[in-house]
Protein backbone atom coordinates (compact mmCIF):
# COMPACT_ATOMS: atom_id res chain seq x y z
CA UNK A 1 0.00 0.00 0.00
CA UNK A 2 1.34 3.38 -1.19
CA UNK A 3 1.62 6.55 1.12
CA UNK A 4 0.11 9.47 0.15
CA UNK A 5 2.50 12.50 0.62
CA UNK A 6 0.96 15.81 0.64
CA UNK A 7 4.94 17.37 -0.31
CA UNK A 8 8.45 16.59 -0.65
CA UNK A 9 11.90 17.55 1.03
CA UNK A 10 12.91 21.13 0.14
CA UNK A 11 16.91 19.71 0.86
CA UNK A 12 16.62 16.57 -1.07
CA UNK A 13 13.73 16.04 -2.92
CA UNK A 14 12.52 13.17 -0.99
CA UNK A 15 8.89 12.93 -0.79
CA UNK A 16 7.42 13.25 3.10
CA UNK A 17 5.28 11.28 4.97
CA UNK A 18 1.77 12.71 6.36
CA UNK A 19 2.37 13.73 9.45
CA UNK A 20 6.55 12.96 9.20
CA UNK A 21 8.34 15.66 11.27
CA UNK A 22 12.01 14.71 9.58
CA UNK A 23 12.88 13.90 6.06
CA UNK A 24 13.82 10.24 5.93
CA UNK A 25 16.32 10.41 3.92
CA UNK A 26 18.13 13.54 5.05
CA UNK A 27 16.99 14.13 7.88
CA UNK A 28 16.00 17.24 7.45
CA UNK A 29 12.97 19.00 9.37
CA UNK A 30 10.23 19.46 7.79
CA UNK A 31 9.26 23.29 6.15
CA UNK A 32 5.97 24.14 8.78
CA UNK A 33 6.66 28.13 9.00
CA UNK A 34 4.89 28.56 5.02
CA UNK A 35 1.54 27.56 4.12
CA UNK A 36 1.55 23.43 3.12
CA UNK A 37 -0.02 23.55 -0.50
CA UNK A 38 -1.27 20.20 -2.41
CA UNK A 39 1.04 18.25 -4.47
CA UNK A 40 -1.23 18.74 -7.66
CA UNK A 41 -0.82 22.71 -7.65
CA UNK A 42 0.67 24.47 -11.04
CA UNK A 43 0.98 27.99 -11.72
CA UNK A 44 -1.60 28.71 -14.22
CA UNK A 45 0.00 31.32 -17.27
CA UNK A 46 -1.51 34.78 -16.81
CA UNK A 47 -3.75 34.88 -20.09
CA UNK A 48 -5.22 38.26 -18.90
CA UNK A 49 -1.70 40.06 -20.41
CA UNK A 50 -2.73 39.91 -24.13
CA UNK A 51 -5.80 41.62 -23.25
CA UNK A 52 -4.25 44.53 -21.14
CA UNK A 53 -1.47 45.31 -24.09
CA UNK A 54 -4.36 45.16 -26.91
CA UNK A 55 -6.30 47.74 -25.05
CA UNK A 56 -3.82 50.24 -24.15
CA UNK A 57 -2.92 50.07 -27.88
CA UNK A 58 -6.78 51.25 -28.59
CA UNK A 59 -6.74 53.54 -25.90
CA UNK A 60 -3.40 55.24 -27.81
CA UNK A 61 -4.77 55.12 -30.80
CA UNK A 62 -8.01 56.78 -30.16
CA UNK A 63 -5.98 59.20 -28.02
CA UNK A 64 -4.37 60.08 -31.52
CA UNK A 65 -7.28 60.61 -33.60
CA UNK A 66 -8.13 62.98 -30.84
CA UNK A 67 -5.69 65.33 -31.30
CA UNK A 68 -5.52 65.01 -34.80
CA UNK A 69 -9.21 66.33 -35.08
CA UNK A 70 -8.78 69.00 -32.70
CA UNK A 71 -5.86 70.84 -34.72
CA UNK A 72 -7.82 70.07 -37.57
CA UNK A 73 -10.28 72.35 -36.32
CA UNK A 74 -8.24 75.13 -35.19
CA UNK A 75 -8.87 78.75 -37.61
CA UNK A 76 -4.99 78.36 -38.67
CA UNK A 77 -5.29 74.92 -40.11
CA UNK A 78 -6.42 74.97 -43.57
CA UNK A 79 -4.90 78.17 -44.78
CA UNK A 80 -2.24 76.28 -46.41
CA UNK A 81 -4.46 73.85 -48.02
CA UNK A 82 -6.06 77.02 -49.11
CA UNK A 83 -3.29 78.79 -50.86
CA UNK A 84 -1.99 75.56 -52.22
CA UNK A 85 -5.22 74.44 -54.14
CA UNK A 86 -5.50 77.99 -55.41
CA UNK A 87 -3.07 77.96 -57.74
CA UNK A 88 -4.27 81.01 -60.18
CA UNK A 89 -5.08 83.28 -57.49
CA UNK A 90 -2.39 85.64 -55.84
CA UNK A 91 -4.61 85.46 -52.64
CA UNK A 92 -5.41 82.92 -50.63
CA UNK A 93 -8.91 81.91 -49.28
CA UNK A 94 -8.20 83.46 -45.84
CA UNK A 95 -7.14 87.03 -47.22
CA UNK A 96 -9.02 89.71 -48.77
CA UNK A 97 -8.34 92.74 -50.76
CA UNK A 98 -7.78 95.95 -48.94
CA UNK A 99 -10.89 98.19 -50.08
CA UNK A 100 -9.97 101.11 -51.80
CA UNK A 101 -9.54 104.17 -50.29
CA UNK A 102 -11.79 107.49 -51.39
CA UNK A 103 -9.48 110.17 -53.08
CA UNK A 104 -10.24 113.07 -52.69
CA UNK A 105 -9.78 115.46 -55.68
CA UNK A 106 -7.38 118.92 -55.19
CA UNK A 107 -9.00 121.75 -56.91
CA UNK A 108 -7.11 123.92 -57.71
CA UNK A 109 -8.23 128.01 -57.47
CA UNK A 110 -8.39 129.33 -61.08
CA UNK A 111 -5.56 132.09 -61.44
CA UNK A 112 -7.11 135.25 -61.42
CA UNK A 113 -6.31 138.35 -64.23
CA UNK A 114 -4.45 141.00 -62.88
CA UNK A 115 -6.79 144.04 -62.61
CA UNK A 116 -6.68 146.45 -65.41
CA UNK A 117 -6.10 150.40 -64.99
CA UNK A 118 -7.70 151.93 -67.83
CA UNK A 119 -6.79 155.75 -66.65
CA UNK A 120 -3.35 154.19 -66.16
CA UNK A 121 -2.61 153.13 -68.99
CA UNK A 122 -3.66 155.96 -71.23
CA UNK A 123 -1.11 157.78 -68.64
CA UNK A 124 1.99 155.82 -69.48
CA UNK A 125 1.29 155.79 -73.57
CA UNK A 126 0.69 159.67 -73.18
CA UNK A 127 4.08 159.78 -72.01
CA UNK A 128 5.70 157.43 -74.14
CA UNK A 129 4.64 159.02 -77.04
CA UNK A 130 5.59 162.54 -75.85
CA UNK A 131 9.65 160.56 -75.78
CA UNK A 132 9.18 158.94 -78.87
CA UNK A 133 8.60 162.62 -80.41
CA UNK A 134 12.03 163.74 -78.88
CA UNK A 135 13.70 160.39 -80.44
CA UNK A 136 14.14 158.75 -76.90
CA UNK A 137 12.59 155.76 -78.15
CA UNK A 138 14.27 153.41 -75.71
CA UNK A 139 12.45 155.47 -72.17
CA UNK A 140 9.16 155.32 -74.77
CA UNK A 141 9.53 151.77 -75.27
CA UNK A 142 9.56 151.39 -71.33
CA UNK A 143 6.86 153.70 -70.51
CA UNK A 144 4.52 151.84 -73.09
CA UNK A 145 5.45 148.66 -71.55
CA UNK A 146 4.05 149.95 -68.41
CA UNK A 147 0.80 151.03 -70.14
CA UNK A 148 0.26 147.19 -71.95
CA UNK A 149 0.79 145.97 -68.41
CA UNK A 150 -1.66 148.67 -66.63
CA UNK A 151 -4.21 146.98 -69.69
CA UNK A 152 -2.99 144.04 -72.07
CA UNK A 153 -5.48 145.23 -74.13
CA UNK A 154 -4.30 148.63 -74.85
CA UNK A 155 -4.30 148.52 -78.75
CA UNK A 156 -2.83 151.73 -78.88
CA UNK A 157 0.24 150.83 -76.63
CA UNK A 158 0.90 148.02 -78.07
CA UNK A 159 1.17 149.65 -81.61
CA UNK A 160 3.62 152.49 -80.63
CA UNK A 161 5.92 149.80 -78.83
CA UNK A 162 6.54 148.51 -82.18
CA UNK A 163 7.07 151.63 -83.48
CA UNK A 164 9.40 152.21 -80.95
CA UNK A 165 11.23 148.73 -81.43
CA UNK A 166 12.02 149.25 -84.93
CA UNK A 167 13.35 152.55 -84.65
CA UNK A 168 15.62 150.95 -82.24
CA UNK A 169 16.34 148.15 -84.98
CA UNK A 170 14.22 145.18 -83.37
CA UNK A 171 12.62 144.23 -86.20
CA UNK A 172 11.17 140.75 -84.68
CA UNK A 173 9.82 142.48 -81.87
CA UNK A 174 8.26 145.10 -83.73
CA UNK A 175 6.41 142.83 -85.92
CA UNK A 176 5.18 140.98 -82.74
CA UNK A 177 4.25 143.98 -81.13
CA UNK A 178 2.20 145.06 -84.31
CA UNK A 179 0.33 141.21 -84.31
CA UNK A 180 -0.70 142.18 -80.77
CA UNK A 181 -1.99 145.32 -81.28
CA UNK A 182 -4.19 143.34 -83.99
CA UNK A 183 -5.28 141.08 -81.91
CA UNK A 184 -6.57 143.23 -79.23
CA UNK A 185 -8.22 145.48 -82.42
CA UNK A 186 -8.85 143.10 -85.22
CA UNK A 187 -9.95 146.28 -87.23
CA UNK A 188 -7.04 148.67 -86.46
CA UNK A 189 -6.00 149.49 -89.82
CA UNK A 190 -3.06 151.67 -88.57
CA UNK A 191 -1.20 148.63 -87.22
CA UNK A 192 -1.62 146.51 -90.47
CA UNK A 193 0.17 149.37 -92.27
CA UNK A 194 2.92 149.20 -89.77
CA UNK A 195 2.96 145.67 -90.14
CA UNK A 196 3.26 145.57 -93.48
CA UNK A 197 6.42 147.80 -92.85
CA UNK A 198 8.10 145.85 -90.50
CA UNK A 199 7.47 142.61 -92.48
CA UNK A 200 8.62 144.17 -95.38
CA UNK A 201 12.54 145.45 -93.82
CA UNK A 202 12.29 142.08 -92.16
CA UNK A 203 11.74 140.71 -95.96
CA UNK A 204 8.63 138.82 -96.14
CA UNK A 205 7.57 140.65 -99.33
CA UNK A 206 4.23 138.51 -99.53
CA UNK A 207 3.86 139.08 -95.90
CA UNK A 208 4.37 143.12 -95.96
CA UNK A 209 1.66 142.51 -99.13
CA UNK A 210 -0.99 140.89 -97.29
CA UNK A 211 -0.87 143.22 -94.59
CA UNK A 212 -0.68 146.85 -97.34
CA UNK A 213 -3.93 145.24 -98.98
CA UNK A 214 -5.55 144.50 -95.20
CA UNK A 215 -4.85 148.28 -94.59
CA UNK A 216 -6.67 149.26 -98.03
CA UNK A 217 -9.43 147.15 -96.97
CA UNK A 218 -10.22 148.65 -93.71
CA UNK A 219 -9.15 151.74 -94.45
CA UNK A 220 -10.32 152.86 -97.88
CA UNK A 221 -10.54 156.68 -97.44
CA UNK A 222 -7.37 157.02 -96.01
CA UNK A 223 -5.07 159.72 -97.91
CA UNK A 224 -2.22 157.37 -98.57
CA UNK A 225 -4.92 154.49 -99.95
CA UNK A 226 -3.14 154.51 -103.47
CA UNK A 227 0.46 154.46 -102.73
CA UNK A 228 0.07 151.80 -99.97
CA UNK A 229 -1.84 149.56 -102.90
CA UNK A 230 0.57 150.93 -105.21
CA UNK A 231 3.50 149.14 -103.05
CA UNK A 232 1.63 146.05 -101.64
CA UNK A 233 1.49 145.57 -105.90
CA UNK A 234 4.49 145.89 -106.28
CA UNK A 235 6.11 143.68 -103.80
CA UNK A 236 3.73 140.72 -105.56
CA UNK A 237 5.84 141.32 -108.56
Amino acid sequence: MTTMTSEICRNCGTPLKENAKFCTSCGSPRQTSEKELPSSFSVKPRRWLPWILVVSGLLLLIVIIVLVTIRDKRPDAGKTTAVSEQKGSMFSASQTLPEPKPTTKIIEPAPTKPPVDLEGSEGFNEEGLKKAQEGKFAEGAELFTKAIKANPNNAKAWNNLGLAMRKLGKIDEAVKAYRQAIQAQPDFALAYKNLGIALEQAGDKNGAAQAYNKYCQLDPSAPDRATVQQRAEQLKR
